[in-house]
C-alpha cells in the first residue's frame, strides 16, 4: 500500500512495554468507499496474529463522468417519457429539476410531470429520474434543467429531449485518456500495538 511509513517504536521508562506506532495514508477515490482497512499484529509471545478492522467511509460531491449536455433519444410524442440519469455521490444526493418556471424536488408530481426520488444502484451510483406523462412539442424544444446536490456539493446538468433514434457511436480517430477528478481526500491510520519483551 502506497504511503506506508516507518514504524515508530518506544519504550516507558520503568516498564517491560513497547510500543509500535506505524501511519497509512492514501490518496482516497470514491471507490474507497466501503473498503475494509485492516492492521494487523504479530509477535512470537502472541499464539495469533491480532487485527483490528475499520471500514472506510468516503464522501464526495455529486458528479458524472461524461462532460456536456445530456439528450434522451428515441422519446415518442404523445407518449410517456423517462428522463433517467446516473450521478455517483456520496452521501446520497437530492434532485432539483427546472423546466422553465416549474422546479420540482422529488416526490412531486405537478401539471403531468412527477420528479421521482433518486434510486440507489449501489457504488455509490443514483439514478435520478423525471416523468413526463406525456411528451409534447414544446418539451422537445426547449432544455430541462438538473441539479443534483449533497452536503459536499453540487452539480448542474442540462438535459435536452429527442424524438430520434440513438445515433451509432463512432469510432474516434485518436486515442483519449480520460481521467475522472473527484477531488482528494487523505486518511491517516494509526494504531498501537503493546507487546512483552522476551528476556
Amino acid at each position: 500500500m502506497a504511503g506506508v511509513h516507518q514504524p515508530v517504536v518506544t519504550s516507558r521508562p520503568g516498564s517491560d512495554l513497547t510500543t509500535i506506532l506505524q501511519n497509512v495514508s492514501r490518496t482516497l477515490t470514491p471507490d474507497d468507499n466501503g473498503k475494509k482497512l485492516v492492521c494487523r499484529a504479530e509477535h512470537e509471545a502472541l499464539d495469533s496474529p491480532r487485527e483490528v478492522a475499520r471500514q472506510l467511509v468516503v464522501n464526495y460531491p455529486p458528479k458524472r463522468l461524461e462532460a456536456g449536455p445530456i439528450t434522451i433519444f428515441g422519446l415518442k410524442l404523445g407518449a410517456e417519457g423517462r428522463l433517467n440519469v446516473t450521478v455517483r455521490a456520496s452521501p446520497a444526493p437530492r434532485a432539483q429539476w427546472t423546466l422553465g418556471e416549474l422546479v420540482l424536488e422529488p416526490p412531486r408530481t405537478t401539471d403531468g410531470v412527477s420528479a421521482l426520488e433518486p434510486v440507489a444502484l449501489g457504488g455509490g451510483y443514483y439514478n435520478m429520474t423525471l416523468v413526463l406523462e406525456r411528451v409534447s412539442k414544446d418539451d422537445v424544444a426547449r432544455s430541462i434543467g438538473l441539479r443534483v446536490l449533497n452536503e459536499l456539493g453540487q452539480e448542474d446538468f442540462v438535459v435536452r429531449l429527442s424524438t430520434m433514434d440513438e445515433p451509432p457511436a463512432q469510432k474516434p480517430k485518436t486515442s483519449f485518456l480520460i481521467i475522472a477528478v473527484y477531488g482528494k481526500r487523505q486518511i491517516s491510520i494509526c494504531h498501537a500495538c503493546e507487546a512483552w519483551r522476551r528476556a
